[in-house]
């Protein structure tokens, strides 16, 4: 009996593994607004971050909602007494993503970046915090990220770096050390000969 349930067991366990893998690699649970999401993020990234890393954005969470944007069309002039601040107000549909991704430097050096951004699913653009904060549902999204807002060089990188920084102390020294050591050489080598002439 026990034979024939250890098969039947590690036959289940093996089903199991299977349909796990198979609801995490679903991706029918992203939605249109997050794929578009996803695709507006890449092109901006693309064309406003330094050193960014192509394809490497991740939305780690996102909320979407219809929500109010403010937006300022007219800046006051300080010269004049007059308020001349004109501000724009209407009602979208906004997602907040809070987003990782990578920046690439010199084709060795890797850095992870997590930030916030706001896009306007109906006026297809990017908006900045202050458009935006005036929904308590945004702001306090940002704030459950806030802390989580850096950017960190890869583990692989970091090494790389330390050998990087520790050859250009070590190789000097190991030169110096070779060098004197040659030196010390030449030296013992000589003072037989000079004790023959005396």
């Amino acid at each position: 009996m026990k034979k024939i349930m250890i098969p039947f067991i590690f036959l289940v366990s093996l089903v199991s593994l299977n349909v796990t893998k198979v609801h995490a690699n679903d991706t029918s649970i992203i939605t249109d607004c997050d794929h578009e999401f996803a695709q507006a993020l890449e092109t901006y990234l693309n064309d406003t971050i330094n050193y960014y890393h192509k394809n490497s954005s991740k939305i780690l969470d996102s909320i979407d909602l219809q929500g109010n944007v403010i937006k300022t069309i007219q800046t006051d002039d300080p010269k004049t007494p007059e308020n001349e601040e004109k501000t724009e107000e209407y009602t979208s549909h906004i997602i907040t993503g809070y987003i990782e991704y990578e920046q690439k430097r010199d084709k060795l050096f890797v850095f992870k970046k997590r930030d916030v951004y706001y896009y306007d699913l109906d006026k297809k653009e990017f908006l900045a915090a202050n458009n935006v904060f005036g929904n308590p549902e945004i702001k306090a999204f940002f704030q459950k990220y806030m802390h989580h807002l850096d950017k960190t060089m890869t583990p692989f990188s970091s090494t790389l770096a330390m050998i990087l920084i520790s050859s250009i102390l070590i190789i000097p020294f190991l030169i110096m050390i070779s060098y004197d050591q040659g030196n010390s050489i030449k030296k013992t080598r000589l003072q037989p000969t000079i004790s023959r002439r005396y």
